[in-house]
Protein backbone atom coordinates (compact mmCIF):
# COMPACT_ATOMS: atom_id res chain seq x y z
CA UNK A 1 0.00 0.00 0.00
CA UNK A 2 2.84 2.57 0.73
CA UNK A 3 4.25 2.20 -2.68
CA UNK A 4 0.81 1.63 -4.84
CA UNK A 5 1.66 -1.37 -6.19
CA UNK A 6 0.09 -5.05 -5.48
CA UNK A 7 2.19 -7.37 -3.51
CA UNK A 8 2.79 -9.80 -6.84
CA UNK A 9 4.07 -6.34 -8.67
CA UNK A 10 6.16 -4.94 -6.45
CA UNK A 11 7.59 -8.78 -6.22
CA UNK A 12 7.97 -8.20 -9.92
CA UNK A 13 9.92 -5.58 -9.86
CA UNK A 14 12.13 -6.39 -6.98
CA UNK A 15 13.14 -9.56 -8.74
CA UNK A 16 13.78 -7.32 -12.03
CA UNK A 17 16.24 -5.03 -10.27
CA UNK A 18 17.79 -7.73 -7.80
CA UNK A 19 17.57 -11.09 -9.97
CA UNK A 20 15.86 -13.02 -7.11
CA UNK A 21 13.00 -13.19 -5.17
CA UNK A 22 12.62 -10.82 -1.97
CA UNK A 23 12.19 -14.09 0.09
CA UNK A 24 15.18 -15.49 -1.54
CA UNK A 25 17.11 -12.64 -0.81
CA UNK A 26 15.74 -12.19 2.85
CA UNK A 27 16.92 -16.12 3.42
CA UNK A 28 20.08 -15.64 1.67
CA UNK A 29 20.62 -12.40 3.87
CA UNK A 30 19.55 -14.43 7.07
CA UNK A 31 22.11 -16.95 5.90
CA UNK A 32 24.80 -14.78 5.92
CA UNK A 33 24.16 -13.53 9.37
CA UNK A 34 23.99 -17.16 10.36
CA UNK A 35 27.62 -17.79 8.74
CA UNK A 36 28.92 -15.07 10.33
CA UNK A 37 27.81 -15.88 13.97
CA UNK A 38 29.31 -18.90 13.52
CA UNK A 39 32.62 -18.19 12.31
CA UNK A 40 32.61 -15.71 14.90
CA UNK A 41 30.98 -17.10 17.97
CA UNK A 42 30.60 -20.18 20.16
CA UNK A 43 26.37 -20.49 20.26
CA UNK A 44 24.84 -23.63 19.70
CA UNK A 45 23.37 -23.93 16.40
CA UNK A 46 19.73 -23.93 17.13
CA UNK A 47 20.50 -20.61 18.84
CA UNK A 48 22.13 -19.52 15.96
CA UNK A 49 19.43 -20.39 13.89
CA UNK A 50 17.03 -18.26 15.58
CA UNK A 51 18.69 -15.46 15.96
CA UNK A 52 19.02 -15.21 12.14
CA UNK A 53 14.58 -16.09 11.91
CA UNK A 54 14.64 -19.76 11.83
CA UNK A 55 12.37 -21.20 14.09
CA UNK A 56 13.09 -24.60 12.25
CA UNK A 57 16.61 -26.05 13.03
CA UNK A 58 16.60 -28.24 10.67
CA UNK A 59 14.98 -26.38 7.83
CA UNK A 60 17.85 -23.66 8.90
CA UNK A 61 20.60 -26.52 8.32
CA UNK A 62 19.29 -27.66 5.00
CA UNK A 63 19.21 -24.27 3.84
CA UNK A 64 22.40 -23.72 5.17
CA UNK A 65 23.75 -26.50 3.44
CA UNK A 66 22.71 -25.31 0.24
CA UNK A 67 23.61 -22.27 0.10
CA UNK A 68 27.62 -23.21 1.91
CA UNK A 69 27.73 -26.55 0.36
CA UNK A 70 28.52 -27.96 4.20
CA UNK A 71 25.96 -28.20 7.39
CA UNK A 72 26.35 -25.85 10.17
CA UNK A 73 28.01 -28.77 12.10
CA UNK A 74 30.81 -29.17 9.24
CA UNK A 75 31.16 -25.84 8.29
CA UNK A 76 32.01 -25.26 12.11
CA UNK A 77 34.37 -27.70 12.23
CA UNK A 78 36.07 -26.67 9.56
CA UNK A 79 36.50 -23.12 10.70
CA UNK A 80 37.78 -24.61 14.10
CA UNK A 81 40.37 -26.61 12.02
CA UNK A 82 41.29 -23.92 9.81
CA UNK A 83 42.02 -21.93 13.19
CA UNK A 84 43.95 -24.49 14.90
CA UNK A 85 46.39 -24.77 11.59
Amino acid sequence: REVHLSPNHLSRKFKNALGVAPSDYWRNFRLQQARSLLIGGEENIARVALRCGFDDAAYFSRAFKKQFGASPQQFRAAIGQMLRS
